[in-house]
């Protein structure tokens, strides 16, 4: 009988090539686009960050790993590349780096960052897509499971978080305030690529300010990013509930039960810190090309 695949590397062969795809058909002047998530950064360089996680870790180079300067060597390593060659390096390494993510317990990390570069480059082209994604099913179910975490330990009280998908508190006791909110703008939100401004400009009961830094893994962006939901309806598109009102992926997989991926606590302050996107603090006044506006539910 076929072993079963660890989730988290199916999701991470999966972006992988959803990602590869996306950016096969691009001509040099798409490739040097500038990514308004990543300001510091062209569609070329996330590509490079990508392609140099896979690379580094087959060849040990951990020194500082998810530090600025670790990304920036992954970059400043492939500037002279195009980004056919940098994608011809990625189809190699990366199945390498997949096959050596399946001899151990892969963290739900890797999946995070993956999926917010791929919704940044979906941003900087105009592509929206991934949203009902393996990877985009993990990295919400992550998120909710680090929020209660990160709110207690800001010494704040818990917050109701309302999305299409779900209604939830995050912590235990009586809720201050509520977010209403879709999860794509929640999962971007606590991701750090949204600002202050855009951040109260989503649906609140009560005070929003005692969370705006409370809620963010790394972050917020210091200038307001606009970009296009995935589309429902498709398999690209946004995540759908199951009758519990739960995601249709459980997390942590019940055959990889007791993983460390699983727990329920904050988020280290590094765990993140690769999505940075270089030296500058995340955000642009840059729209990305797909257009649309952030703001409050109706």
């Amino acid at each position: 009988m076929r072993p079963v695949e660890h989730p988290i590397v199916t999701a991470h062969r999966e972006g992988r090539e959803r990602i590869a795809a996306l950016l096969a058909p691009l001509g040099p002047a798409e490739a040097d686009l500038p990514v308004p998530a990543c300001p510091d950064w062209r569609v070329r360089d996330v590509a490079a960050h990508l392609a140099g996680i896979a690379d580094d870790a087959l060849h040990g180079r951990l020194d500082g790993v998810t530090t600025d300067p670790w990304t920036a060597r992954q970059v400043d390593a492939r500037r002279h590349r195009s980004l056919p060659e940098i994608l011809d390096e990625w189809r190699d390494t990366g199945p390498r780096f997949e096959a050596a993510l399946a001899g151990g317990e892969p963290s739900v990390r890797l999946i995070i960052d993956q999926w917010s570069h791929e919704q940044d480059l979906r941003g900087a082209l105009g592509r929206p897509g991934a949203g009902g994604s393996a990877s985009a099913k993990l990295t919400h179910q992550a998120l909710r499971a680090g929020l209660p975490g990160q709110i207690a330990a800001a010494g704040l009280p818990p917050l109701r978080v309302v999305t299409e998908l779900d209604e939830w508190v995050a912590g235990a006791g009586t809720p201050a305030a509520t977010l209403v909110t879709t999860w794509f703008e929640l999962a971007r939100t606590l991701l750090g690529r949204r600002s202050p401004t855009q951040m109260r400009a989503l649906s609140w009961i009560g005070d929003p300010d005692p969370y705006l830094e409370a809620i963010v893994i790394f972050g917020p962006a210091t200038a307001d990013l606009v970009e296009v939901p995935p589309p429902a309806g498709s398999a690209g598109g946004r995540l759908a509930p199951s009758r519990s009102g739960e995601p249709t992926v459980r997390f942590p997989h019940p055959r990889f039960a007791g993983s460390g991926s699983g727990r329920r606590s904050g988020w280290p302050p590094l765990v993140l810190a690769n999505l940075r996107c270089g030296s500058r603090t995340l955000g642009s006044p840059v729209r990305g090309r797909g257009g649309g506006r952030v703001g409050p539910l109706s």
